[in-house]
């Protein structure tokens, strides 16, 4: 990381933000999911629902959860970030996980502030027809330092 920005795990199993090749742009948010976790989904017409975390048989006992199709996830990562007060964190979709999965960020882009101490979640949205798969440590979205310009 660097001096501007930090991470701090809030949970055992959170894995820190990493670049993917020597030439990343932005670090790989991942989520962090154990089993038993509840977390909140909204469906297309805006109904909120519970979806619970557990071990998976059909994907090798993987823990994770189903994104149903045009529904909306708040996932954790375990992590809160520590900015510097002249930055922030802007959060961007993955394009392969977008293109081929039709998984990606509600929001397109998010931006974490640096008064914002709470652990920082991914708010994905299923854009198919067909109930998507999410597993512990998949990588969901990247990120990157920015500098407040106001």
């Amino acid at each position: 990381m660097s001096n501007l920005f930090s991470v701090v795990k809030l949970k055992e199993n959170a894995q820190t933000p990493s670049l993917a090749t020597d030439l990343s742009m932005a670090y790989d948010l991942r989520a962090c999911l154990t089993d038993g976790d509840t977390l909140v989904s909204y469906t297309d017409n805006a109904n909120r629902q519970n979806v619970i975390v557990k071990s998976m048989p059909e994907f090798e006992g993987k823990v994770g959860f189903y994104i149903e199709p045009n529904a909306r996830v708040l996932i954790p990562t375990g992590l809160r970030f520590v900015i510097d007060e002249n930055y922030g964190v802007a959060v961007v979709p993955r394009s392969g996980l977008s293109v081929k999965n039709g998984l990606t960020l509600i929001n397109c882009t998010g931006i974490i502030d640096a008064d914002y101490k709470d652990e920082v979640f991914i708010t994905l949205t299923n854009t198919t027809r067909q109930r998507q798969f999410i597993a512990h440590g998949e990588r969901l979205c990247q990120s990157f330092l920015v500098k407040r310009e106001c």
